[in-house]
């Protein structure tokens, strides 16, 4: 205060503070965290940007960044062609999403909330209220149509299943089919092959007479049992027509005297009743009767000694298997190997297509796994567990079949069947490789 000439004045300095553009907390800061906790996860979609990307916290900062010039100049770019960014979103759109049905789940069903779910758990994506698409269901029918994905419609709403069209999966599904045609084309000559022989075999046997042409083969009539105490007979004799039967040594033979004519009348009567079963029969007889040393073997006989018998060893080889096939059974989970979890609820996928090794078996189905490599121990059952198979020359062990806990080396892997082949390293069967085994009947030794 100032005092002149009785009158009294009064001066105040006003300070006028500008604040200009505040520099953004350094990192690690307290400020910085607070920053970065708010901005965690996904926030509001109707508060976020497309055009500018910015994701504002409440409605007062999008209001805000809606009067932004940064905004406003987006907002007229888009005005001059809108068609322009709405089909370069949605093309954006599809593409992550497919890209993410491939990597996430590829050929396995899957429920549409859940792929979308997954999608949008990356912060970064694109937004659908960007697309051409206002709804899921639109977009899923969108696939649907376009063949991307197989949409199907279950009480629990809309399930996805990705079709695989790259150039790789399109030339295996080519040789797939050219295989199948060219298996087809095989059993359709083996089948003509097996008709022509069966009508030679036919006219052979009718210029034999061993089939008349009244006989109709092709003619059935239903088996009706009358006495449920009778006893039925088959009879393997085959059918031979008695004009084509040989005359036996008594018809042919003149005889000398008298006692030699009686005996042979008494001889032929004696033959004629009863019916001889084939022409083979007859004339071994007639042989036995002329007492000749020199006579001629049968067709059985003939057949067995054509035919080369096996080595011991080949014979026990094909026994082993034929057990080998009928000795498999429903579990085949066993200590000591790699498998792989392929349940996709436990911690929410976090085990999903993880491997480990099953220490401890609980039951036939049930085992203990120690997951690889966080150490955890997992109770599974073998339902959500599948083999593993190592690189060739790789250890495995075999969990089903004959040869059930046999250790040996992959040898071989036809990825065309589905089975490989492997040679035992221990044990009786050392060093005999094993062929065509399953993928699902051995598994990586641990």
């Amino acid at each position: 205060r100032r005092v002149h000439g009785g009158v009294t004045f009064s001066s105040s300095i006003f300070v006028f503070v500008v604040v200009l553009n505040m520099p953004r907390a350094e990192r690690g800061t307290p400020k910085d965290l607070a920053n970065r906790m708010k901005s965690k996860g996904l926030q509001k979609l109707r508060w976020y940007c497309q055009m500018c990307q910015k994701q504002c916290r409440d409605e007062n900062g999008f209001k805000c960044h809606c009067t932004s010039e940064g905004h406003i100049r987006q907002m007229q770019l888009f005005a001059q062609n809108p068609h322009k960014f709405v089909d370069q979103y949605s093309i954006q759109f599809e593409r992550a999403f497919m890209s993410m049905m491939r990597r996430r789940f590829f050929s396995k069903p899957v429920s549409a909330n859940v792929a979308y779910n997954e999608y949008i758990s990356d912060k970064q994506h694109l937004h659908m209220n960007s697309t051409q698409w206002e709804s899921l269901n639109a977009f899923i029918q969108h696939l649907g149509r376009t063949g991307q994905c197989v949409v199907e419609k279950t009480d629990r709403g809309w399930n996805l299943t990705y079709v695989d069209r790259s150039p790789e999966a399109l030339a295996r599904q080519a040789k797939q089919d050219k295989k199948q045609k060219q298996d087809l084309d095989d059993e359709q000559r083996h089948a003509e092959m097996i008709k022509r022989q069966i009508q030679a075999a036919a006219e052979h046997a009718e210029a034999l007479g061993l089939r008349t042409t009244d006989d109709d083969p092709e003619t059935f009539e239903k088996f009706e049992r009358q006495n449920e105490d009778e006893k039925i007979a088959f009879s393997l004799t085959p059918h031979v027509s008695e004009s084509k039967l040989k005359p036996s040594i008594f018809e042919q033979v003149v005889p000398s005297s008298s006692s030699s004519s009686s005996s042979s009348s008494s001889s032929s009567f004696s033959v004629s009743s009863q019916p001889s079963p084939s022409p083979l029969s007859t004339r071994s007889v007639f042989d036995m009767a002329a007492g000749s040393d020199d006579s001629l073997p049968t067709a059985a006989a003939a057949s067995v000694g054509d035919k080369r018998k096996l080595s011991s060893m080949d014979a026990i080889m094909v026994e082993e298997e034929r057990r080998a096939k009928q000795q498999r059974t429903e579990h085949w989970l066993t200590d000591g190997i790699v498998v792989k979890c392929r349940n996709q609820k436990i911690k929410d996928g976090a085990y999903y297509n993880a491997k480990g090794v099953v220490i401890k078996l609980v039951d036939k189905f049930v085992g203990d796994v120690e997951m690889i490599p966080s150490g955890d121990v997992l109770r599974l059952d073998q339902a959500h567990l599948e083999t593993v198979i190592p690189a060739i020359g790789g250890h495995v062990k075999i969990v089903n079949g004959g040869f059930r806990g046999e250790i040996g080396t992959l040898e071989a892997v036809d990825f065309d069947n589905f089975n490989a082949s492997i040679r035992i390293d221990k044990g009786a069967r050392k060093g005999r490789l094993l062929e065509k085994i399953d993928y699902e009947d051995f598994s990586k030794l641990a």
